[in-house]
């Protein structure tokens, strides 16, 4: 029968965990051919991490592979499969990431360590510093597919921005929309009179560079 190995404190060491030389903990395991090693100064808090490990690994969750990859990485993946996008709609979409998404600390750490609290903190930051809800949209629209891709790739368990955006929008928060201001009745009719009686735009237009195009409309509704 094997010896069993035991920590500083007499307590048994199951296979795979070894206590270093300065008291902190290791466990080794396979991943494929490779060994791969987790550490912790607390037994309790290594084989917390051993028992997500396990889980994961019977569940087919990449966890480890995922270690390496961060949510700026796997935006990119994203990208490279949209094919079909147009230009401007890529520029786009680039143009918001690299401005508001790609320098937060939550694009630059691993996939597994990004929390559900890193996604609200951050629409949050976007609110407060004046985002309207509906433009907020525009960033939680590339944010949730990257993670979703993710859990998709099994790099993941499950995708921390799910609800974040619809949980805020729900609650109203933001800054409230502009209000738009119409022209009254009266306005209206005085603006139109104005066009009628006007030498330069009362005439038909007959290029759509010598006017704007609600000049040329009301031109038209006048004729």
């Amino acid at each position: 029968m094997p010896k069993v190995r035991k920590d500083n404190k007499g307590r048994n060491l199951r296979p795979g965990e070894t206590q270093r030389s300065d008291g902190s903990y290791m466990f080794v395991y396979k991943l494929g051919k490779k060994k791969k090693y987790i550490y912790d100064f607390d037994l309790a808090s290594l084989r917390a991490k051993e028992k997500v490990l396990n889980r994961d690994s019977d569940d087919g969750i990449r966890t480890q592979e995922a270690m390496k990859i961060t949510l700026n990485d796997m935006f990119k993946v994203l990208m490279d499969t949209k094919i079909q996008l147009k230009a401007s709609t890529r520029a786009n979409y680039e143009y918001l990431w690299n401005n508001y998404v790609k320098d937060e600390p939550f694009a630059n750490i691993p996939l597994p360590n990004i929390r559900k609290s890193d996604i609200l903190t951050f629409y949050t930051k976007l609110l407060k510093k004046g985002f309207a809800i509906n433009s907020l949209e525009s960033i939680n629209n590339l944010i949730h597919p990257t993670l979703e891709l993710a859990v998709d790739d099994d790099y993941i368990r499950k995708n921390p921005s799910k609800g974040v955006y619809r949980s805020l929008k729900t609650e109203g928060a933001g800054a409230p929309p502009k209000k738009r201001i119409a022209l009254t009745m009266t306005q209206q009719k005085n603006f139109l009179r104005f066009i009628s009686k006007s030498p330069m735009y009362s005439t038909g237009c007959l290029s759509w560079s010598c006017c704007s195009v609600q000049e040329c409309v009301l031109r038209n509704v006048l004729a």
